[in-house]
């Protein structure tokens, strides 16, 4: 009967586990960023309540804090009455709750485009035909070497939208809103021009382009 033994190698057991063992070869050096001590002169989310001694970066405290009277620098006298191993600490926890529900009341600010709205302007602003290039089987075959999928295409029309300013990049478009028409399933796997229509739930408009499926030159 044969023994199986645990490999002592670094190269067996790299082997063993298919690769998934790296040698490290040196440990990066963590940045630090110089701070300065400062006092609150208001209450600052994640930071802590007016009057708190607190360390901050020097550039946020130059530039910001400062010139907006958020806090005030400290005299070095006033730092040697730290008694040792009581130096000042940020609090990330001070009024943390307040900076969530912000974020969450400004995202919901963002409104979203109507079916009619996001249909319009897609009719505005699509070419005519959207150009793909692809590999194909051989250099005198017309079968691709893969496929151009609604996925493809989708992505293409989202690359189109948001290139033409803010109100494009609203535009939210999903590959099953992509109908091909007379193409079986949702691939392109031949070169040449094909129909496409986008279709979206609540309402009765659409818009057709064409794909146009090139071969990819190889150089």
């Amino acid at each position: 009967m044969a023994l199986f033994s645990t490999p002592k190698c670094p190269s067996c057991i790299r082997q063993l586990a298919g690769g998934a063992f790296q040698q490290i070869r040196g440990i990066k050096k963590m940045v630090k960023v110089p701070t300065v001590t400062v006092r609150l002169l208001k209450d600052v989310p994640k930071y802590g309540p007016a009057g708190t001694l607190i360390p901050v970066a020097k550039g946020r405290m130059r530039s910001i804090w400062y010139p907006q009277k958020v806090a005030d620098y400290v005299h070095y006298t006033e730092l040697k009455k730290i008694p040792r191993g009581e130096a000042p600490q940020r609090d990330f926890f001070f009024l943390a709750d307040t900076v969530t529900s912000g974020k969450k009341k400004q995202k919901a600010t963002v409104s979203l485009l109507s079916p009619t709205q996001t249909i319009a302007i897609l009719e505005a602003l699509l070419p005519p035909s959207l150009q793909f290039s692809s590999a194909t089987i051989s250099p005198t075959d017309h079968s691709l070497h893969g496929s151009v999928s609604t996925v493809d295409i989708a992505n293409a029309i989202k690359m189109v939208s948001a290139a033409n300013g803010e109100e494009g990049s609203r535009v939210v478009i999903t590959p099953d809103q992509i109908e091909l028409i007379g193409v079986e399933g949702d691939k392109i796997k031949m070169i040449g021009e094909y129909q496409f229509e986008i279709k979206m739930k609540g309402t009765n408009d659409f818009v057709r382009r064409r794909a146009t499926v090139q071969r990819q030159e190889i150089h």
